[in-house]
């Protein structure tokens, strides 16, 4: 789940209406999450108790050709000389 709605939640109601799929609800005098959350984080400039929690991973990415080219050389470094004595 990418939104947690903390213990702090006052209820206020003021971050489901910016919520552009209608994710965040009012159940009540708590707002709960009834959709999917796509993390536009609308809902977390406007809360008054910062009860919202956003838990967003980065992208995982390949590999750069730098990188890769820097573990070599770090495991080259890392195995033993043949001092050929």
């Amino acid at each position: 789940m990418l939104l947690e709605i903390g213990e702090r939640c006052s209820g206020c109601g003021l971050c489901a209406p910016v919520c552009p799929t209608g994710a965040l609800t009012m159940a009540g005098n708590k707002v709960v999450l009834s959709g999917e959350c796509v993390a536009c984080a609308l809902c977390l400039d406007v809360c008054p108790v910062r009860a919202l929690v956003l838990d967003v991973k980065p992208a995982s990415r390949p590999e750069t050709a730098s990188e890769t080219a820097t573990k070599r050389r770090v495991k080259d470094d890392a195995q033993p000389q043949d001092t050929g004595v």
